[in-house]
């Protein structure tokens, strides 16, 4: 006998399979929250059409000209679907949570929910804002409950977490738009559910298809991940070093644990319209709830297993081929129109660029590329793509030149590659003191270490340092990296003749502090020396583990100041705004 329960679904605009209802009400200590999910397995029957049909296609998908979906509409958008006022099969997660949101215990059952209410994200965030609409109090209720859920998680050290209040770190790990609150709502208590399933069932000793989730052996310590997400960059930025570091993940019913979501257990059971591994996990339950035999032995669920990470993998690949031709056409088109590229703006010529020195035909982009560097608005990973990844010398030559004048965003440059290639990795720099001092840049490359020949001079270390990063670059392109152990140890001054008076429009100083507002970074900190005539100024900032140093000099003080600002300023933007993608 079913029990009754209520609930009511939120969803997109324009969704019609509603897998999931949500209800909350006071517990003895915080409060139950039931996640009732339609019982998709109660009217699709193992080895019937309907699911041959669902093994085929995995899932459901979403594509621009429409839905395909994995169960016949009929089904999915109708007889399945928690439709308001309408009665349907389903499977409640009960869980108990205490007043830190902490999971107490947890029931599971076959439920009948007749859905009180169709709600959207838009309205069911115009509700909570509204004292007089209907559901108001549940809904205050669940926001709230999914901000202690979510602050939980963070605690624990979790990676796929809101980011601000526009985006989030799904549990795939990618970087997603939030436009409502209640999508944290929802995203939060499917978390929950999913969790909850997981672990209940591995307490019992029963496997289902779990989701597992791995960093790469290339990924730095959690708390420093944590790090990397506090600071908040541009999302492409962020999506970049998740990719570096994160496996993705897979479905397996070995156990052993979601990296990211930092829980010990994890499965998919909340989509069961949609995911053909939720429909798996509804027919292990429900053989649990009733009593009888196990669905499916351990070799078979591993063959299921395999079956939709193939098929996942097969359709990223698909994806990455469609959209890549597309690109390629375009970026052809491009490069044959002179204006089209002076147009281009800088993500959107980082792509040509790429294409372009992927095939070879670099000399077709050479006269833009000098024009952009002339102009001071080639982008770093412009500067990253040509000199470790173009084989036309003229063009790394012009690359290097930009960087001798503009020796700040040098090892920015050499980051991208640290983040990009794991073959190479950035060692301690070699210093001479005192002032001047002199620095050798040292990285490890395929296992060796490699420096360049002749030290580089400077009036601090993050100079010298900033000067070394382009003499090593320099060192790369022309194959004359040597072993430490030959490094010449010759004394040189190096005199630089009088900066120019800078353009002094543009205010750094002001840039500098709006940035360290946002960023939450301690304000920078400025001080000066003074040779003769002249004055030195150093601006430094403390970001996480890692000081960044700006450095001007000029006959007065302003325009010192100016100048460190306006350096510390371009390296702070390597950080904030990089375009790997």
């Amino acid at each position: 006998m079913r029990r009754q329960v209520f609930g009511f679904t939120i969803d997109g605009e324009t969704s019609k399979d509603l897998d999931d209802a949500i209800w909350i009400e006071n517990g003895e200590r915080g409060v139950i929250l039931s996640i009732s999910i339609a019982d998709v397995a109660e009217h699709v029957i193992k080895g019937g059409y309907n699911d041959t049909r669902a093994y085929s296609k995995v899932e459901t998908r979403y594509l621009a000209q429409g839905t395909s979906p994995m169960l016949p509409r009929q089904l999915s958008e109708d007889r399945l679907s928690l439709l308001e006022k309408a009665a349907r099969d389903t499977i409640t997660v009960r869980c108990h949570l205490g007043e830190d949101a902490a999971l107490e215990r947890v029931e599971v059952f076959e439920s009948e929910l007749i859905s009180l209410k169709r709600l959207t994200y838009a309205s069911a965030d115009q509700a909570v804002k509204d004292a007089d609409a209907y559901l108001h109090r549940e809904l205050v209720q669940c926001y709230l409950w999914a901000q202690k859920l979510s602050s939980q998680r963070q605690n624990s050290g979790a990676i796929a977490i809101p980011l601000g209040e526009n985006f989030t770190i799904t549990e795939d790990n990618k970087i997603a738009a939030v436009q409502y609150k209640s999508q944290q709502v929802i995203a939060e208590f499917m978390i929950l559910a999913n969790w909850a399933i997981a672990q209940f069932m591995a307490q019992q000793g029963i496997n289902l298809l779990f989701r597992n989730h791995n960093p790469k052996p290339i990924a730095p310590e959690r708390q420093k991940i944590l790090q990397a997400l506090s600071g908040f960059a541009s999302p492409s930025y962020l999506q970049s070093l998740l990719t570096n570091w994160m496996e993705k993940a897979v479905y397996s019913p070995t156990l052993t644990g979601h990296f990211a979501l930092a829980l010990p257990c994890y499965c998919h059971f909340t989509s069961p319209i949609r995911r053909y591994a939720d429909l798996i996990n509804h027919r292990i339950i429900k053989a649990y709830l009733h009593s009888t035999q196990m669905p499916y032995t351990h070799s078979e669920l591993a063959a299921i297993a395999q079956h939709i990470n193939q098929y996942k993998v097969q359709i990223q690949e698909e994806k990455n081929s469609y959209f890549k031709a597309r690109h390629q056409q375009e970026y052809q088109e491009a490069v044959l129109n002179t204006d089209t590229l002076k147009d281009l703006g800088t993500k959107e010529f980082s792509r040509v660029l790429k294409y372009v020195i992927s095939v070879g035909n670099e000399e077709d982009i050479f006269p833009e590329v000098k024009r952009r560097i002339e102009a001071e608005t080639i982008a770093r990973i412009d500067l990253f793509q040509i000199i470790f990844h173009s084989s036309f010398l003229d063009l790394k030559k012009a690359a290097l030149s930009y960087l001798e004048s503009k020796e700040q965003e040098a090892p920015s440059v050499l980051l991208i590659k640290f983040q990009t290639d794991n073959s190479w990795k950035q060692l301690e720099c070699i210093y001479e003191e005192p002032s001047p001092y002199k620095c050798w840049y040292v990285v490890s490359i395929d296992g060796t270490t490699l420096t360049h020949k002749i030290g580089a001079v400077g009036s601090s270390k993050q100079v010298a340092k900033n000067k070394a990063a382009v003499l090593f670059l320099s060192a790369y392109v022309h194959s004359e990296l040597v072993n430490p152990e030959e490094r010449v140890h010759t004394s040189q001054e190096v005199k630089a003749p009088p900066p120019p008076a800078p353009d002094l429009v543009i205010n750094y100083i002001g840039l500098l502090q709006e940035i360290s507002d946002s960023m939450k970074w301690e304000y920078p900190v400025y001080s000066f020396s003074q040779t003769n005539n002249t004055f030195t100024c150093q601006c430094v900032v403390q970001w996480n583990d890692q000081q960044f140093i700006g450095e001007g000099t000029h006959s007065t003080k302003k325009t010192a100041k100016h100048l460190a600002a306006k350096s510390l300023y371009e390296q702070a933007q390597a950080v904030i705004s990089l375009p790997l993608d």
